[in-house]
């Protein structure tokens, strides 16, 4: 890692998660910071920071242009609030090429068993569904050896790939409805499609490293696919030599799922960033596994987020473990008293 730098003067760059396309950038901004200002009060330091006021902080909205990427590469586009029950055909379009589906395929598997949904449940509701029990899980069996022409027929997901599929995603609706199976599946979409689709990945950077400034520090702080996002960003780009990141706070952040590590391992601290903190709820499914297994030099912290599912951004950044070292990074005093943290979010 570099040597240290001062962060006196940083400035908060904030990097949202996915499905927040089509919002007010300024009012998602506003929500992260008011739930922010909670867990600095809750860490005992001042939430009236000048470096917490909504003109200084940086939200780059990138999630238009993620959504345009996802469309212009399906022939038909679909929805992100497709329910159940969703047809084979759906999955195929929604999930996008072979390579695509056998990544998802592989994270599901990977949530399914993390979640405690064991394949002894899937098979009941196979049977449920009429279809054919398999001997055992044809997704979950070697899902990186899978071949394309076994998850594709005729542009939908094949039988009996499909099936298990979606009795996968209907068990996890039931095991993190706050998520739900769909909410994993398309997050690891989306994960992918940053990581290998070059054109995806060069507008979402653009927007994101235009928020990152090159004459002073910048306290980083990103949520799920945010997290991947400032992640990539800070370790490849071309601009990564004039940043300077005191401090990188990732929060429900899917880098140590399996597939995600193996796209990008070794998995190291960028050379930008100075201290690196890892916050997660350990029932957040999306959080699947600590990142010190993956990295070990990142702060790893466990926290409860009491948001739905566990994953929200604003759960985590009201908790102090989360907000305290944002503040301290940006210059915050102590006022000597801890606030108590609120019980939900919506």
């Amino acid at each position: 890692m570099t040597t240290p730098p001062s962060s006196a003067g940083a400035v908060l760059v904030l990097v949202h998660g996915r499905s927040e396309q089509g919002r007010d950038p300024a009012v998602l901004r506003a929500q992260w910071l008011d739930a922010l200002r909670t867990g600095v009060a809750a860490a005992g330091a001042d939430p009236a920071l000048p470096a917490l006021a909504d003109d200084a902080v940086r939200l780059p909205y990138y999630a238009d242009v993620l959504e345009t990427a996802v469309r212009d590469e399906q022939a038909a586009t679909a929805s992100d609030a497709a329910t159940s029950p969703v047809s084979e055909p759906d999955l195929a379009t929604l999930l996008g090429p072979p390579e695509r589906r056998e990544f998802v395929l592989a994270v599901l598997d990977e949530a399914r068993r993390v979640a405690g949904v064991g394949d002894a449940e899937v098979r009941v509701l196979l049977a449920g569904d009429g279809h054919a029990v398999p001997d055992g899980p044809p997704a979950a069996a070697a899902p990186a050896a899978l071949a394309p022409a076994t998850l594709a027929t005729a542009g939908a997901l094949a039988v009996p790939d499909a099936a298990w599929l979606l009795a996968v995603l209907r068990a996890l609706d039931r095991a993190v409805p706050g998520i739900g199976g769909l909410g994993i599946a398309l997050l690891a979409r989306d994960v992918h499609l940053y990581l290998h689709d070059e054109r995806a990945r060069a507008a979402v950077d653009d927007v994101v490293a235009a928020a990152l400034p090159t004459d002073g520090p910048a306290v980083v702080v990103a949520h799920s696919l945010g997290s991947v996002v400032a992640f990539e960003l800070l370790r490849t780009h071309p601009d990564r030599g004039r940043w300077a990141v005191p401090l990188l706070v990732t929060i429900g952040c899917p880098i140590a799922i399996g597939a995600v590590r193996a796209a990008r391992a070794p998995l190291a601290v960028p050379g930008a960033v100075t201290r690196w903190r890892n916050a997660r709820d350990v029932r957040d499914v999306v959080a699947l596994q600590p990142l010190t297994g993956a990295v070990a030099t990142v702060d790893e912290v466990e926290v409860e987020n009491p948001a739905p599912g566990h994953h929200a951004a604003v759960g985590y950044l009201a908790t102090a473990e989360v907000a305290g070292p944002v503040a301290a990074a940006l210059g915050a005093r102590p006022t000597g008293a801890r606030a108590a943290q609120p019980t939900r979010f919506s």
